[in-house]
């Protein structure tokens, strides 16, 4: 957090000392500073700091975190009736029970119990019992058939505010619902981690990695990733006529890329050479249609292991920084590109790592340099112009 405000990748033995220069830093700054998903009060005890101007919003399920931190607000966990519901709407609907169903919607209660009422837990095995009434045409049938599969992996009611519970209830989960999966398309579910986190990935690109790594293509692919979408990642246009999106859960995403192991590196080398096969100069590589080379290059680079050539393509070479201002009219993708690239350096430094550590907030520093020397009549005349994304980027990097 203090290299986020300061832009200096410092580290601290001592966490007291760290609390302190993270106080001073935000002493002088109206901030929001979110503590999210938070399960242990000591981890976040050097963030509770006195500063006037910082308000602190504090996400956790533990109460008597809320209750010694903070002042508390009460959201409740979704509750029995309402994961009852979420599983009924995954059913299709001549398959979902009625109200006077008792023994039908008690089972599907039992089974909403047994995954601890969380929705991703529900939407992994929801989408699996669809697919099982759609075949056996049978609800009562398909409840026996995903809940003989939960048992076979051991899945039992389980404590949803133990990580440790949570990460075994999601295995044992994911284990249950692969089961009609073969091997081959359990790997490409897996390669799907490849994308940067919270990331919307376009359908086109998605498809482009598969074939990538085992030449998998048109309609077969396509209907691969439609099997998959729903229960394992959201797929959907987010605007009328848009494309259409794949969007992960942070959990199932780490879930999967722990499945991949040493594989991780070579998989997102063989992703980029799909969009560069000759191994040109990356300024002379076109951007994709759905633009999302020019935007995640950086991010795939650092990923497969390639520092070097990242750097060299931050700061040896204007091109691409032309090249992203042409496709995106913004100069936030290049400053993003900066920014992730100074977040990997750590102490201690190198002199070698020094100096390109230096050349990126050089690099940074003159940007910023000529994005505050635009006024607010400059940026309202963008907006005139039309040009409201390149307003957009230029306000961003002033505030």
């Amino acid at each position: 957090m203090i290299r986020a405000l300061t832009g200096i990748p410092v580290e601290y033995s001592d966490v007291t000392d760290a609390s302190r220069r993270l106080e001073a830093e935000l002493k002088d700054r109206d901030c929001l500073l979110v503590l999210d998903d938070v399960w242990d009060l000591a981890a976040i005890k050097p963030f509770l700091g006195s500063t006037a101007t910082t308000a602190r919003l504090i996400t956790t399920r533990d109460e008597t975190i809320a209750a010694e931190a903070a002042e508390q607000i009460i959201t409740s966990e979704m509750l029995p009736a309402e994961a009852l519901q979420l599983l009924i709407n995954r059913l299709p609907d001549e398959y979902q029970p009625a109200d006077d169903d008792t023994e039908s919607r008690e089972a599907l209660t039992q089974l909403a119990h047994r995954l601890g009422e969380w929705p991703l837990l529900l939407g992994i095995i929801g989408g699996e019992l669809r697919v099982e009434v759609l075949r056996t045409k049978a609800l009562a049938e398909a409840l026996a058939y995903v809940n003989e599969g939960l048992d076979e992996e051991g899945l039992t009611a389980f404590d949803r505010d133990s990580e440790s519970d949570r990460n075994a209830a999601l295995e044992a989960s994911m284990n249950a619902s692969l089961r009609r999966f073969s091997h081959d398309e359990r790997r490409r579910l897996y390669e799907l981690a490849i994308f940067r986190e919270e990331a919307a990935v376009p359908e086109t690109v998605a498809l482009r990695l598969w074939a990538a790594t085992v030449g998998m293509k048109g309609f077969k692919a396509k209907k691969l990733l439609r099997r998959l979408a729903g229960q394992f990642f959201m797929l959907r246009a987010e605007v009328a006529g848009g494309p259409e999106l794949l969007r992960f859960h942070d959990t199932m995403r780490q879930y999967l890329k722990t499945q991949l192991g040493d594989e991780w590196p070579r998989l997102h080398t063989t992703f980029l050479a799909s969009f560069n096969p000759d191994g040109l100069d990356w300024p002379e590589v076109d951007n994709d249609a759905d633009g999302y080379l020019y935007a995640h290059l950086a991010y795939h680079l650092l990923e497969a292991g390639r520092e070097n050539e990242l750097h060299e393509l931050l700061t040896a070479d204007d091109r691409w920084l032309n090249a992203q201002l042409e496709a995106t009219t913004s100069i936030t993708a290049y400053v993003d590109d900066l920014n992730l690239a100074i977040e990997t350096y750590r102490d201690p430094l190198t002199s070698d790592e020094t100096i390109r550590l230096a050349t990126l907030w050089a690099a940074r520093s003159v940007i910023h340099g000529r994005v505050m020397s635009y006024n607010d009549t400059d940026l309202t005349t963008l907006v005139w112009l039309g040009r409201e994304d390149e307003a957009l980027g230029y306000a961003r990097l002033r505030t």
